[in-house]
């Protein structure tokens, strides 16, 4: 953008504050009263907190933010005439459009104000419109109230509305006087279907309409709800659910406050009642959707336990794969809970476009025929991204995803995914080096199994209902002039399925992962925090000149891995009992655990708990819990003909890791009644090094701070415990954390947020001795940092774009007395942008 554009849009925000203004008191800047708020009274109480208020609408008639109408403010900002007041404002002045012309061309003057216009009707979409008090806003709300009360069995409610105005604000108060409840009183029946009438007696006890009970329309549709089930799931395929009608029998004088009911189940048709179907015959039909049209195309056909499938030459299917998913069987009662099990099976196995079951009454009993169009085989896609970093200058990345589907005929899948860049960065040093001078290429290797695939049975546990699915994973990375020249191999052998409609399981039985350090004499150029601690220790103690170079720095890596050899071995005159020589230690140390080449082997399962109905749903929890357990089976394994000196397993120089994990996270929405959101998380997870380790691997651990964690702090920077972090990248093996979030509606698809972040890491049990950094007690509990701030949240639909400013209330790397509110300022403020949620 060029810098007449950037004073455009300076003088576009000047003006448009200038020109349209804002009022001490927002609400006389509008000529009518403007609605504030709905005030509900129930039997003479003011209710505040109650999800009938939500019936009221405009249910937020002016949302506020600390008791400012911050929604309304900024839609005031906008003009109803915004090119008639930029040229009032324009020419006020004799001499504002001289010197304006001086500044700008008359062309940049004719976009300012189009620029005028543009921010004008952007501040409308983003403000909040006033309300105005609406008589028949006011009498449908007082129809709601009262349907809603008659639905609850209060037939002898008032209700009224009174409007209370003052300084142009305007409040509508909504009385409700319930009056008596009235009562169930007797239930009849009224079907001429004899399977029906068996079913209702069979299921009569769970009925949930009781005599005696209050009347509610809930339980009415809660009740033909339960019918309805019952009859499709026993036989009855084509019940309808308009088939259940209730007379309702209201004594017209209000005297008797009970209800007798009567349950009327009409037949299709007076010539056809109602009846038990069971399924006959089941067929498979396997082509394209142009053969699907043409039964009598299909050239070949098997009977398989009792299916029938028909294909258009031979079958590429196994048939034990393509009646694998049917929950129901020749000679049962027709069920729609199983239908729907099928139909859900088949299109999770990602084999077949658009999978269709029709039932057809054939002579009193049901013809299943089901129609599956197989997915194209092969798919082939591309990806190509630019990107800039903190490592690359710029870079080229490109991706590809190969799919081979029914690769063994059992409906499995096979992916390869292959990604490959190349950057240019001009910190690599070497004049030699050509232009794009760093590379990194990895791939995967996907087998996607519809089914569970283990060396023991467990059909007991893994029904097929629960849709079971097996992944075997392999994959490799490979770096160039990145870090530490990682090469980076992993495998994974997983089974994942859903125990039910909330619950979902994660059984890893095999994960394994190699890292191969090949750059280990980059590591100074790559941790710069590390180095330039050294580097200043080194100022004040290095009497060697051979291990710095002209500008008095540590020469990487031959100065650097001297001089801590020489402070170490007590060759500087840097006394062991000082901080400095625990720094230099804390270096080496550090820097001996991220260059260290690991083998990860280990199992894990996850189990997590979701009540959230879909993406919109703001009233939930959610809670998860994973054990992992690493090196325990390899390294007794190998411990018989690969021990070193120390007793530990050892392979090729490189020490298996062996550690136990757990960690539990739980998160909770509750949907308040103005539709703001109180969001919680909690999350404690902890992993213990034991046998061959003394320590967990990095990309095992944990950190704090960024975008998601305790936003007061960038991540990585925060602990461990009440330590200094001198590292780049600080991490432990112990985690608490948990965090409180408000999220309230501004304006528009503009939202807000206020939040408090706790949480820190630490050490424990592993090789890592300095009290600081380590958790011995529960008053170390008083290390736990705390962010506080607050965030704006724009609503894409799609995405939210999150901007939270955050601030470090109590920091506990300070000294103990002045850890509250030392870096409360703006100019100490981390600023974190995120897309969607935190959590």
């Amino acid at each position: 953008m060029s810098s007449n554009k950037y004073l455009s849009l300076f003088y576009l925000f000047t003006i448009t504050l200038f020109v349209n203004g804002c009022s001490s008191s927002i609400y006389q800047n509008f000529e009518d009263p403007i609605l504030t708020e709905n005030i509900f009274e129930l039997n003479d109480s003011i209710i505040k907190r109650n999800p009938i208020k939500l019936l009221i609408q405009p249910n937020s008639p002016t949302n506020k933010v600390f008791g400012y109408p911050l929604g309304l403010s900024i839609y005031n900002l906008a003009s109803n005439d915004p090119n008639k007041n930029f040229e009032k404002w324009l020419y006020k002045k004799p001499n504002r459009y001289k010197r304006l012309s001086k500044l700008l061309s008359e062309k940049q003057i004719t976009e300012l104000k189009r620029y005028n216009s543009s921010f004008n009707d952007f501040l409308k979409k983003l403000g909040k419109e006033p309300i105005k008090i609406n008589d028949l806003d006011v009498n449908q709300n007082i129809q709601r109230l009262k349907q809603y009360y008659k639905n609850e069995g209060y037939f002898d409610s008032n209700v009224y509305a009174d409007t209370i105005i003052n300084e142009n604000q305007a409040k509508i108060k909504y009385s409700v006087t319930t009056n008596t409840r009235y009562l169930i009183d007797s239930i009849s029946i009224n079907v001429k279907s004899k399977d029906i009438d068996s079913l209702i007696s069979v299921n009569q006890k769970s009925s949930i309409l009781k005599q005696n009970e209050y009347f509610s329309i809930n339980k009415l549709i809660l009740e033909r709800d339960r019918l309805v089930n019952i009859f499709k799931n026993n036989g009855i395929y084509d019940f309808q659910q308009r088939s259940i009608n209730y007379n309702v029998l209201i004594d017209s004088t209000g005297v008797n406050k009970k209800i007798p009911l009567i349950i009327s189940i009409k037949n299709p048709n007076e010539e056809k009642l109602y009846q038990i179907k069971k399924i006959n015959d089941i067929n498979i039909y396997v082509e394209t959707l142009d053969e699907l049209s043409n039964i009598g195309s299909f050239t070949d056909s098997i009977n398989y336990n009792g299916v029938k499938i028909f294909s258009k030459g031979n079958l590429n299917y196994s048939p034990k794969s393509l009646i694998e998913p049917i929950f129901y069987k020749k000679g049962e009662d027709y069920s729609e809970d199983k239908k729907l099990l099928t139909s859900r099976y088949y299109s999770n196995l990602g084999a077949f476009k658009y999978p269709r079951i029709i039932m057809e009454d054939v002579k009193d009993s049901l013809l299943s025929s089901i129609y599956l169009l197989p997915r194209d085989r092969f798919s082939l896609g591309f990806d190509l991204d630019f990107t800039h970093s903190n490592i690359e200058d710029f870079g080229i990345s490109f991706g590809t995803n190969f799919n081979i589907r029914n690769i063994f005929r059992g409906t499995e899948n096979l992916s390869l995914n292959l990604n490959n860049s190349i950057g240019a960065s001009k910190d690599i040093g070497d004049p030699s080096d050509s232009f794009f001078n760093l590379f990194e290429l990895g791939g995967n290797l996907n087998l996607r199994i519809p089914r569970a695939v283990l060396p023991f049975k467990a059909e007991w546990i893994l029904r097929k209902d629960m849709n079971p699915i097996t992944n075997i994973i392999v994959g490799s990375t490979v770096q160039k002039n990145i870090g530490l020249d990682k090469q980076y191999y992993s495998g994974i052998y997983e089974v994942n399925w859903n125990p039910t409609k909330y619950s979902k399981i994660n059984f890893k039985l095999l994960d394994f992962e190699y890292v191969n350090n090949q750059n280990i004499s980059n590591y100074f150029n790559v941790y710069k925090n590390s180095y330039d601690k050294l580097n200043y220790i080194s100022s004040l103690y290095n009497i060697d000149q051979s291990l710095i170079d002209q500008n008095g720095d540590l020469i990487i890596p031959e100065g650097s891995d001297l001089f801590i050899n020489q402070v170490l071995n007590n060759e500087t005159s840097l006394d062991s009992g000082t901080d400095f020589y625990k720094n230099v230690n804390s270096i080496l140390e550090r820097k001996e655990r991220l260059t260290e080449n690991n083998i990860i082997i280990g199992s894990s399962i996850t189990v997590n708990r979701n009540t959230q109905e879909n993406f919109l749903d703001e009233n939930f929890s959610q809670l998860r819990f994973k054990f992992e357990m690493v090196g325990n089976l390899f390294n007794e394994l190998l411990r018989g003909r690969n021990l070193n000196s120390n007793n530990k397993v050892e392979i090729s120089n490189i020490l298996p890791s062996q550690y136990t994990k757990a960690e539990i996270n739980y998160i909770k929405h509750i949907l308040l009644n103005n539709g703001d959101v109180f969001a919680f998380r909690a999350f404690t997870g902890i992993a213990i090094p034991y046998g061959n380790s003394n320590y967990i691997p990095f990309t095992r651990s944990y950190y704090a701070g960024g975008s998601n964690d305790n936003r007061a702090w960038k991540a990585y920077k925060l602990g461990p415990g009440s330590s200094s972090n001198i590292n780049d990248f600080n991490e432990a093996n112990l985690k608490i954390a948990f965090n409180l979030e408000y999220r309230n509606k501004i304006s528009g698809n503009l939202n807000g947020a206020f939040f408090i972040d706790f949480g820190n890491i630490w050490n424990v049990n592993d090789n890592v001795e300095d009290d600081s950094m380590t958790f011995n007690n529960l008053s170390d509990l008083s290390e736990l940092a705390i962010g506080t701030g607050f965030g704006l949240r724009y609503d894409f639909n799609f995405f939210v774009l999150r901007l939270d400013t955050a601030f470090k209330t109590y920091n506990p790397a300070k000294e103990k007395s002045n850890r509250w509110f030392r870096d409360f300022s703006l100019n100490k403020a981390v600023f974190n942008i995120g897309i969607n949620y935190p959590f």
